[in-house]
């Protein structure tokens, strides 16, 4: 079976708006998909999960993950009007499709277009209170404290709407509200306030002394508009920076790991509830945590056959024994996946042979072959603590986290939620607001 979008009735879809249809081309054949997809999500709901093919050997590729830490879906995007160039090497899970969109997936590196770009290109330069980086929960809690205390603050994430993990999450409350509806009634009320201003789709990329921070806008509609601006440069002086920019899902290798339809957990999770598809019909989840586990209760409960758990520890945690124990779901505890097997033109996935693990790794007793459609692999997660030590900001190895976290923060910069390796909701919120609430003692600070 191959991906499908779900019905409301099923899954509400979070990021899309299912009454505004829209027609696009990849490599050359037709697709529907909604107001908020992406390429991937879209092609995915139409039942594509295969990309271009490997560089050197030809081998299948599939859509592995849903955000710009994507590896293997890179497209080629056509212009659209006589000012424009076509863009290569965008990732599938990040261009939003338009009426008209016209692109073409890529086998390893693209080629820039040699005509002169004649679309228009913006800079700004900014003094500010309080820029926040990375608008999940906690950087919108830190947008939302900043704000109370009348500072001058700009909130900015890369992708077109607010929310982060929480976007590909179901059934989270906040405040005693849906968090679908906590996050856009902040973002309103935070947006008519005088000195607040809110960027989606626009990447942080330059951390510098005294919190001079370089970032780019893709601007909504930019290549619509003749007068309209593609992207925009902000340079941003910050008295105080709250770095909010949470983690990346880390895959887990084996033997044929490439398939198509092996995804990221995080990543089924999103195009679950953030864009109402269904990746497969017939899952099999290997993980080394518990975050995984909600994805298997998430897709229990609309329907989506659990084939398995595959989980290389001993015991799960007590969350994840309940989701076991709710949903009837088969754990292989203490065991690995350590081969798939494809089938089809596409090579899509259809089988992963799984054998136990001994506290060393080794491989021990008989391996067994599961059959599944999709294969969701989760192996932690490593904090994006970029930003944090491009201004020489220290980390150290966490055991716990099983990744580099912040030792302390840079001078009038600060880091909250996932980036500590902190990865409760509870806990993103709190440490949004507990680093604002720092910063008021010294809101008297002169802009840099």
């Amino acid at each position: 079976m191959s991906g499908r979008r779900l019905t409301a009735n099923q899954v509400t879809g979070v990021g899309i708006d299912r009454s505004r249809s829209i027609s696009f081309t990849v490599d050359g054949r037709a697709y529907q998909g909604f107001q908020g997809d992406t390429i991937a999500s879209a092609l995915i709901a139409s039942g594509r999960i295969d990309c271009g093919p490997s560089m050197y050997l030809n081998r299948p590729r599939g859509v592995f993950a849903a955000g710009v830490e994507e590896p293997n879906a890179l497209v080629r995007v056509k212009k659209r009007a006589s000012t424009d160039v076509n863009e290569s090497m965008l990732s599938a899970t990040t261009v939003e499709i338009y009426e008209g969109l016209e692109s073409e997936y890529l086998s390893g590196l693209g080629t820039l277009d040699p005509d002169t770009d004649h679309a228009r290109y913006e800079y700004k330069h900014v003094h500010v209170d309080v820029l926040v980086v990375g608008a999940g929960p906690a950087g919108i809690a830190a947008a939302r404290e900043a704000a109370k205390g009348g500072a001058r603050t700009i909130l900015l994430d890369e992708r077109p709407t607010a929310g982060g993990s929480l976007l590909g999450a179901s059934g989270e409350q906040i405040d005693g509200a849906a968090a679908e509806e906590w996050i856009t009634a902040t973002i309103q009320r935070l947006s008519s306030a005088e000195e607040f201003v809110y960027l989606p789709r626009t990447t942080a990329f330059g951390s510098y002394d005294a919190n001079y921070v370089i970032a780019v806008e893709t601007c909504a509609g930019g290549s619509k508009l003749a007068k309209a601006p593609r992207q925009r440069i902000w340079h941003v002086r910050a008295a105080q920076v709250i770095l909010a920019t949470g983690a990346h899902e880390r895959p887990i290798v084996f033997a044929n790991n490439d398939r198509p339809g092996i995804m990221l957990a995080g990543a089924v999770r999103q195009y679950l509830n953030q864009y109402a598809v269904a990746v497969g019909s017939r899952v099999v989840v290997a993980t080394t945590n518990d975050a995984a586990y909600a994805l298997v209760d998430e897709l229990h409960a609309v329907g989506i056959e659990v084939a398995a758990v595959v989980d290389s520890r001993t015991l799960p945690g007590i969350a994840a024994q309940e989701v076991l124990e709710r949903t009837g779901v088969t754990a292989l505890l203490s065991s690995a996946v350590v081969d798939s097997a494809g089938d089809g033109q596409a090579g899509r996935i259809s089988a992963v042979t799984v054998s136990g693990v001994d506290e060393s790794g080794d491989l021990t007793g008989d391996a067994r072959v599961i059959e599944c459609d999709t294969l969701a692999v989760s192996g932690g997660f490593s904090p994006t603590v970029q930003l944090h030590t491009q201004r020489q900001g220290k980390v150290h190895w966490d055991y716990d986290v099983a990744g580099f976290v912040p030792t302390e923060p840079v001078e009038q910069q600060l880091t909250a939620g996932a980036l500590n390796g902190s990865y409760s909701l509870r806990e993103a919120l709190t440490q949004g607001q507990t680093q604002v609430t720092w910063r008021r003692r010294v809101a008297g600070l002169p802009h840099p």
